[in-house]
């Protein structure tokens, strides 16, 4: 009987884990309001609780501190993403966000072309990418 318990509590566990970060998710990519990202940043908490080595709850923690004005805990949270999934495109997009807004633009675009190596259709990369490349003609 224990281990049936022990995996019907991991399939909660995972359930209630995806459904936090979809929350989280949702709060997060309106990037309206600081309540927003506040709001966001505990459900992400509450699912990296569940699962430490969770790469997409890492990203939005990110994300999250980024919108917090925290950019360089945001920003470890990020390579901490990386570690655990090297195949993701957000964190990379993400470090380039930051970069850019550093106003370190080669460096941005080395980000952005990470994200694009894994994910050629990532439409904000793709964007971030452009964006700068007007920047730096100008």
């Amino acid at each position: 009987m224990e281990i049936w318990e022990g995996v019907l509590m991991g399939l909660f566990d995972g359930y209630k884990k995806k459904s936090l970060i979809k929350k989280a998710t949702k709060l997060i990519d309106k990037h309206q309001s600081e309540e927003d990202f506040k709001k966001g940043l505990k459900l992400v908490n509450k699912a990296l609780e569940l699962d430490s080595g969770y790469a997409l709850a890492w990203n939005l923690k990110g994300a999250a501190l980024i919108g917090l004005a925290e950019p360089d805990i945001g920003v470890k949270c990020l390579d901490k993403t990386i570690e655990l999934d090297p195949e993701l495109s957000p964190p990379w997009y993400g470090k380039g966000l930051v970069s850019q807004k550093l106003g370190k633009y080669e460096e941005a675009i080395g980000y952005y072309n990470k994200a694009l190596e894994i994910d050629s259709s990532f439409e904000p990369a793709l964007k971030a990418k452009e964006e700068i490349l007007k920047l730096m003609k100008n």
